[in-house]
């Protein structure tokens, strides 16, 4: 996935300096290409936020 659980420690703990960046990327994909591309960018966030969480939940269950 594209967030380690290093990661995912690090924007539970900080999460307004974690998602500034995701603020500009969107930023500059709206004035650059238009809104429809949020939608694209968006689930690929979400899809490995998904994936991480179901690797967590594994490795607890083990």
């Amino acid at each position: 996935p594209a967030i380690s659980p290093t990661g995912l420690a690090n924007i539970l703990k900080y999460p307004v300096a974690s998602f500034i960046p995701y603020d500009r990327d969107i930023e500059f994909l709206v004035n650059t290409r238009g809104p429809g591309y949020i939608f694209n960018y968006n689930l690929r966030i979400a899809r490995s936020i998904t994936e991480l969480s179901r690797k967590i939940i594994e490795e607890l269950g083990s």
